[in-house]
């Protein structure tokens, strides 16, 4: 074999490997591949694929786990449950992956130029993820208003993060609200985001308070689709989220009542 010829002394660029004469520079390439073919010593184990970080021979557990543990932590269950629909997950998943194709991406890319990334919605900083859906002008207002309709205090401490925002549903007490808050949360990243688009292809400006009732009106559609509203309680829905929640579990016990009285 090639590496028991190797290993009497037969340098690894001897033309006798090869199927024709190497040339000047295929020939440095294998000299820099001897070097490190003579770092490696073998053993009589069975080969296996291992990490060069800890030695721990390789699985697809393993990798997972490497790949959890050296990025932010995100509960991949969480975003493939979500109530929302399948496209929302996708963006979802690409939010927290950082892969949105933000102007900022592209440039690095070099899908767009370099001094074409300012923020579709503000004009001012550069357009990453985190200042679009966060950080922005336009965006803090939105969370603020969306804060204040559920009667929660600022969203907008200098450390904001989606984990963050996910967190805020901790402060309810019942599953219920808790799952529409995240249902809220979803709504307001994806609506925004359609803004963004809207503003960069079709040049279509928006404000603050068109944005916002357009993620109410988004976030009711997934609650009722879901069943997590009930259509009698909806009319309360932009003034008082959490009390359509508690009168909507009030309606829909009675006619689980009334099902089964019949």
């Amino acid at each position: 074999s090639v590496l028991e010829q190797w290993s009497q002394g037969i340098p690894l660029e001897d033309h006798m490997f090869w199927t024709r004469p190497l040339r000047s520079w295929e020939v440095e390439e294998v000299i820099k591949l001897e070097s490190i073919v003579k770092k490696i010593s073998l053993g009589s184990d069975k080969d296996v694929l291992k990490w060069a970080n800890n030695k721990s021979i390789y699985s697809t557990k393993l990798a997972t786990e490497l790949l959890w543990h050296s990025s932010p932590q995100i509960d991949w269950k969480f975003v493939w449950k979500l109530k929302v629909p399948q496209k929302i997950k996708l963006f979802l998943w690409k939010v927290h992956l950082g892969i949105l194709p933000t102007k900022s991406l592209l440039a690095s890319r070099g899908v767009i130029s370099s001094d074409n990334v300012a923020c579709s919605l503000c004009r001012m900083e550069r357009e990453t993820d985190v200042h679009l859906l966060l950080e922005c002008e336009l965006s803090r207002q939105v969370w603020n208003n969306i804060s204040a309709w559920w009667f929660l205090n600022s969203l907008l401490p200098k450390e904001f993060s989606l984990k963050r925002l996910w967190d805020q549903s901790k402060k309810f007490s019942t599953k219920k609200a808790r799952q529409v808050w995240k249902i809220v949360v979803r709504a307001s990243l994806w609506i925004l985001w359609l803004a963004r688009n809207k503003e960069n292809f079709n040049q279509v400006k928006t404000d603050v308070q068109s944005l916002v009732a357009t993620i109410k009106q988004q976030a009711k559609e997934w609650c009722l689709a879901f069943n997590l509203i009930h259509e009698s309680s909806v009319i309360w829905w932009n003034g008082n989220p959490m009390g359509v929640l508690t009168n909507s579990e009030k309606m829909q016990f009675k006619e689980l009542m009334s099902k089964a009285a019949d």
